[in-house]
């Protein structure tokens, strides 16, 4: 069985974006890790559903100097909600208009729309959703679904990519993900609440997800006007932003044999399995590659578990 554990978040001053995450309702898994370039932590939401993990935030601040001293200049990853990679999250909340008025009274006021609401493609019940962005500009969905009481924390991360059936290919037969629901080419006013600029229209669209993330999904979006072209961000110290997202393998074996499948249709030829430490999660073997629009995946296998999420 594989989940994505986490979601990996480079950021310009970790002690922010804590605050920032933790007034959204991410809770502190244990301690900051100190290495040598990076200060790291995990960020995480206890579920309310039994025997169901919400994926973390793993929240990484690069430590880079000059010769003279001087810090290094970070470059803000994803702007616009439209072009390649994870261009932003979504977390349920119970009532918007509540929400803003809570965090307007923490001193967040960085919303970029009034919310809006709409009925999905496939859905009979309407969704309000309002946009923030996190001290880096990582773009926040805020998810009220009227009449719902209990709900998954964490609902999803969109990646966007430049043509989806070769990319939902790759999530499919080399990652093992499944179709939770196919939405087709989408054109609704939700849109608006991302900034995309007009027309704001999807050329496809659907929810996946892997077997050990019964609730949480990827959004997988190709977009059609505006277009989604070019790259992602690299994973770069001095990128900012959703930089990549882990999965977790149960099982040695279930690594092993993934990391074989991704070699094979890698394009690099520097991808090597690495020891890491993480967090509150202890010591695993880790791979990291990129899928076919450069937004970076790793893969890992805890073999020291410190901290059961």
């Amino acid at each position: 069985m594989k989940k994505v554990s986490h979601i990996n978040i480079n950021c310009s001053n970790l002690y922010t974006s804590i605050q920032f995450y933790s007034n959204l309702g991410f809770q502190i898994n244990g301690n900051i890790l100190e290495e040598k370039a990076t200060k790291k932590i995990l960020l995480q939401k206890k579920s309310t559903f039994k025997g169901e993990q919400n994926p973390a935030l793993l929240l990484i601040e690069y430590l880079i100097s000059n010769d003279d001293g001087t810090n290094t200049k970070k470059i803000p990853g994803i702007q616009e909600g439209y072009v390649p990679g994870i261009a932003r999250m979504a977390i349920w909340v119970l009532n918007i208009k509540d929400e803003q008025k809570r965090l307007r009274n923490l001193g967040i006021n960085t919303f970029i729309t009034k919310p809006i609401t709409d009925t999905p493609p496939g859905s009979r019940t309407a969704t309000t959703i309002v946009a923030l962005r996190d001290p880096d500009n990582v773009m926040v969905e805020l998810v009220e679904l009227p009449g719902v009481r209990k709900y998954p924390f964490f609902v999803h991360v969109n990646i966007n990519v430049t043509n989806y059936k070769r990319s939902w290919k790759f999530y499919n037969e080399i990652l093992g993900f499944q179709i939770n629901a196919y939405l087709g080419a989408v054109e609704n006013s939700f849109y608006k609440t991302l900034q995309i600029p007009d027309p704001g229209f999807a050329r496809n669209v659907a929810l996946i997800k892997l077997d050990g993330n019964p609730s949480f999904n990827i959004d997988l979006i190709e977009w059609r006007d505006p277009q989604t072209s070019g790259i992602a961000p690299k994973n770069d110290p001095n990128t900012l932003g959703m930089i990549g997202i882990t999965i977790e393998c149960e099982t040695f074996q279930i690594f092993k044999d993934q990391v074989d499948l991704m070699m094979k249709h890698s394009s690099s030829g520097k991808n090597v399995v690495q020891q890491i430490v993480l967090p509150s999660i202890g010591t695993c073997d880790s791979f990291i590659t990129t899928d076919l629009d450069g937004t970076t995946i790793e893969l890992i296998y805890i073999k020291h578990l410190n901290n059961k999420l």
